[in-house]
């Protein structure tokens, strides 16, 4: 379903849809960053992003890659080459 604009009713109302699948539901949203089209891959980070998982991309076309942090990991996601690669995420100490 594609991202409609924010901030708007319609922007709410999509971002209740989207947690109303809950946080499980992140195994299927990276699939779409993986292997989904563009309006695919934009729709999953939206919804991880409601889901209250931090996702964001960097980069353009396909030199993009996405990037999730899970509890302790950061996941890269390039789409281009289908790889996910799982490194630590670093956690800061606040004194």
């Amino acid at each position: 379903m594609p991202v409609p604009p924010y901030p708007s009713a319609e922007g709410a109302a999509w971002d209740d849809r989207a947690k109303a699948l809950g946080r499980n539901a992140y195994k299927y949203l990276l699939t779409f960053l993986l292997w989904g089209n563009t309006a695919e891959q934009y729709a999953a980070l939206v919804a991880l992003r409601a889901l209250g998982y931090e996702a964001w991309g960097e980069g353009y076309g396909n030199e993009i890659t996405y990037r999730v942090r899970m509890t302790d990991t950061i996941l890269d996601i390039n789409p281009d080459t289908h790889e996910v690669v799982s490194r630590p995420a670093m956690r800061m100490e606040v004194p």
